[in-house]
């Protein structure tokens, strides 16, 4: 014990190269962190504003999932739409019957603990095709919702949960005769 005052400085120095070591990866775990939070919500902006509004399907390709589960909880929340094919049919589908379907993002946050993202939307488009066996309306329509985007590990959708309103033809279609009943 002839230098009790090194072996403190010793001491005190490691513990701060501990504490400076850990404060370097929570910073590292902090920009990967912010990096996830950053492409999930770029990529969930693509997906409304390239994909859906622009007609960017091959982006789908980078953004979703290949076994992407899609659920409209609305409107068909007993089927569930599987497979980024399926989406990229879906959406050719609608932008036919509408071809100048617009979608803006209104709001748009990112959740840490579940790696998603939530979208609240508003589209706009003219129907001027058939969707489903709708005959086009020529009328234009809006209508809005919001997207629970969830993703996995590779930072892609791996499952979609849309709540929102339907189109005008959409309506028609789903509820049919019963709009009158409902007060609509």
């Amino acid at each position: 014990e002839q230098y009790p005052m090194m072996r403190s400085f010793n001491s005190h120095h490691s513990r701060t190269l501990r504490r400076f070591a850990s404060a370097r990866c929570t910073a590292r775990n902090t920009d990967a962190t912010l990096s996830r939070q950053h492409i999930a919500l770029e990529r969930a902006r693509a997906y409304y504003e390239d994909v859906w509004s622009q007609g960017r399907l091959l982006k789908l390709n980078k953004i979703m999932a290949e076994a992407h589960e899609q659920y409209d909880m609305v409107w068909q929340r007993n089927r569930a739409g599987l497979g980024r094919k399926t989406m990229m049919r879906g959406i050719l589908a609608y932008r036919s019957a509408y071809p100048d379907l617009a979608f803006r993002v209104q709001d748009i946050t990112y959740s840490e603990q579940t790696h998603s993202v939530f979208v609240a939307w508003t589209a706009r488009g003219t129907n001027l095709g058939f969707i489903r066996d709708q005959p086009p309306t020529q009328e234009v329509t809006e209508f809005s919702g919001i997207s629970h985007l969830i993703f996995d590990d590779g930072n892609q959708i791996k499952a979609s949960f849309v709540y929102r309103q339907a189109s005008a033809g959409e309506e028609r279609y789903f509820m049919g005769d019963n709009r009158s009943v409902l007060g609509s």
